[in-house]
């Protein structure tokens, strides 16, 4: 279990394998990168603004 004792709101983020040869061209290129980086932060921002988060703290 990876994210099981966090004192702190924390994910697991995925985004491909170096062992596959397709997947570690896309990773090794700094455009993927950018749009990788910029999916993750939207989707933060987007959880962040979310009626599910104000569920879950109580709001």
């Amino acid at each position: 279990m990876v994210l099981g004792h966090m004192f702190y709101p924390a994910c697991l983020v995925e985004v491909g394998f170096l062992s596959n040869p397709g997947e570690a061209k896309k990773l090794a290129s700094p455009s993927f990168q950018d749009r990788i980086a910029r999916g993750i932060a939207d989707a933060i921002e987007a959880f962040a603004k979310s009626p599910e988060l104000a569920k879950l703290l109580g709001g």
